[in-house]
């Protein structure tokens, strides 16, 4: 007897359905994304009960032929390729003609549509992908989708769904990306009769930022903008005091669709390096155009996920253009790149060095102690990306990236980067002209922790141990492995666990590196005989104990994201104390440094260094303005 059936038509499009419909949210991606290739310019959507009982989708665009109506439905129906060769250059967002079939064939639609040439439009009605009625119908230009009672021919799939408020929050992110992605097309999201989402599509995506994501978000932003090889790159990214607890805020668009991609998540990370507090990961809305010949959509039902044809020039472009707007970002706009965005030639040409100006803060400063965001205790990053060495800290300016192949886009913590860290050196790099230092009056210190300084009309408030971590943390990460150390004349005792202190004991020769020399002193104690000079001897015990715990947990001193945390935590020892008085050559000394170098914006746990107000600002708060 047979075993092998051919399923029917009905089957067939359920389990399609399956694929490319899994909620309401799924429903508006695909329509929504129809009505942009269709060439809207405006575009509304309304939901009701999380959009499972109602879904419309109404836009202004082309509309569909009458001829077409009907096959508009049929699987594997698209206006948007006919060859195999068209799958190479996809320029739209849709392409495949699975979509509305399979939205048919789970709910309840009623379609109204006019081609822009064409008398008399069309209306359409289907149940679970059959179709009821086709009549003649006067209506506007452009379509309207109307889905109604999704998957009530198949119960089972409704159990999978979640609460409506999730379901329409849902849908809210799709609608929300959409209006990100196309700026000049106007937005509306109605949802259980309450307009939710409205963005004017006037083209200006700051504006669009503000409108769809609010103003608090945007307020923090930093233009970002490049070009590197074909890859052109542009949008904003997030100041590092505005970094955010999960990757959510992170909108990447390759050629106008949204998309999720480690490589790129990586490469963001890889320029925030250091800038961040443990546990933060930066924002951002960026785009990205190239050929399309240089990325494949067609790997993801949901057409979410992509994969390029070369992985290391989209992570370069990418870190290029974020870690150059950080760099500029002085608290106004953004002055001219500081490196040129390209790879680096043998013979490079000379970069012109911009003007670089004092950081000004969006708003007026109510509490200083809040600015500076103090913890109450030591922060210390979590580094999640994979370590790129970015520097050439003999020359001190940007080197791009070494991009590691594919276990980048896989798994961004795997160690890889050996060979980064080696050939770091022999880039050829456009010197840079030291920074020159404003004009300035050191007012006096404020609690002990913080300095005033009087630049122009502006006043600086500089965080003195913030600040000084950070010029600590540059000079020790330049100095690895030959970190100026002391010899003790009196061994400090550090008691540990037998399993930390035979960790130690197998790790000595990388703890020569961080400028440590230690000895066994017991069964479950070492003898730390020597240590870096400007460490506070107080500090040692902690600082070892700091490495012993990141050895038992399976890491190696060799990795360059342990490298990275334990000279975070070096630095943070030896920097000065908040709360001790400094001397007067020193705090000049601290002043001079945090004015002429712009790299010194924010601590390696990423607290600001310093903040600006203006005499505008203070006289306002005094009412000489208004």
């Amino acid at each position: 007897m047979p075993k092998i059936h051919v399923l029917s038509k009905h089957i067939a499009n359920l389990i399609a359905a399956g694929e490319v419909v899994e909620r309401p949210a799924s429903v508006a991606k695909e329509l929504v994304e129809n009505a942009l290739d269709a060439g809207a310019s405006a575009i509304t959507v309304e939901l009701q009960n999380g959009g499972i009982s109602y879904l419309r989708v109404m836009d202004n665009g082309h509309g569909i032929a009458k001829a077409d109506v009907k096959n508009a439905f049929a699987r594997h129906s698209t206006s948007k390729i006919r060859s195999e060769e068209d799958l190479a250059h996809i320029t739209t967002l849709g392409f495949r003609g699975e979509a509305l079939a399979a939205i048919a064939s789970v709910s309840k639609i009623d379609l109204f549509t006019k081609s822009v040439d064409e008398e008399i439009g069309s209306s359409l009605h289907l149940e679970g992908g059959e179709i009821i009625s086709h009549e003649d119908a006067g209506v506007p230009d452009g379509t309207t989708v109307i889905v109604r009672d999704l998957f009530f021919n198949t119960p089972a799939r409704m159990k999978f769904l979640r609460k409506n408020t999730s379901e329409a929050a849902s849908v809210e992110q799709v609608v929300l990306a959409a209006a990100l992605s196309h700026p000049t097309v106007s937005f509306r999201l109605i949802r259980d009769g309450k307009n939710t989402l409205h963005t004017s599509g006037d083209g200006n995506l700051k504006n669009c930022i503000f409108s769809a994501l609010g103003s608090h978000f945007s307020s923090d932003l930093i233009e970002a903008k490049s070009v590197h090889d074909t890859v052109r790159v542009y949008g904003y990214t997030c100041k590092p005091v505005a970094a955010r607890g999960n990757r959510t805020m992170q909108y990447f668009f390759i050629n106008g669709r949204i998309v999720k991609s480690k490589l790129l998540s990586a490469a963001l990370d890889e320029a925030y390096r250091d800038l961040l507090m443990k546990g933060k990961f930066p924002a951002c809305v960026l785009f990205f155009e190239l050929s399309p010949e240089l990325v494949d959509v067609n790997v993801h039902p949901a057409k979410t996920e992509v994969k390029f044809a070369h992985d290391r020039q989209m992570f370069e472009a990418t870190y290029f253009a974020v870690k150059t707007a950080l760099q500029n970002d002085r608290g106004h706009v953004a002055a001219e790149p500081r490196i040129a965005p390209t790879v680096i030639r043998k013979e490079p040409e000379k970069v012109p060095e911009p003007v670089r100006e004092i950081p000004k803060p969006s708003a007026p400063v109510t509490s200083i102690q809040q600015s500076f965001q103090m913890p109450r205790q030591s922060i210390h990053r979590e580094v999640e990306s994979q370590p790129i060495v970015l520097r050439d800290d003999s020359e001190g300016i940007l080197v791009p990236p070494k991009f590691v192949e594919p276990p980048v886009v896989e798994n961004p913590t795997a160690p890889v980067v050996d060979r980064v860290v080696s050939e770091s050196k022999e880039e050829e790099v456009t010197p840079i002209k030291e920074e020159v230092v404003p004009e300035h009056r050191v007012i006096g210190e404020l609690f002990a922790t913080y300095l005033i300084v009087e630049c122009e009309n502006e006043v600086l408030f500089i965080d003195k141990h913030a600040a000084h971590e950070r010029v600590l943390f540059e000079k020790i990460k330049r100095e690895f492995g030959a970190i100026d150390a002391q010899v003790l004349l009196s061994a400090i005792p550090v008691t540990l666990s037998k399993p930390e202190q035979t960790a130690l004991l197998q790790a000595e020769a990388e703890l020569r590196k961080f400028g440590f020399a230690v000895e066994e002193l017991g069964e479950t104690s070492l003898a730390v005989c020597e240590a870096p000079a400007a460490l506070d001897l107080d500090d040692v015990p902690q600082v070892i104990g700091e490495i012993a715990e990141s050895l038992l947990q399976g890491n190696r001193l060799s990795q360059p994201e342990q490298v990275s945390e334990l000279l975070h935590s070096i630095a943070c020892k030896m920097a000065i104390k908040a709360g001790k008085r400094s001397a007067d050559a020193e705090i000049h000394h601290l002043v001079d440094r945090v004015l002429r170098d712009p790299d010194i914006r924010y601590c390696p746990h990423g607290r600001p260094v310093s903040i600006t107000m203006t005499r505008a600002q203070f006289e306002k708060m005094f009412k000489r303005t208004l």
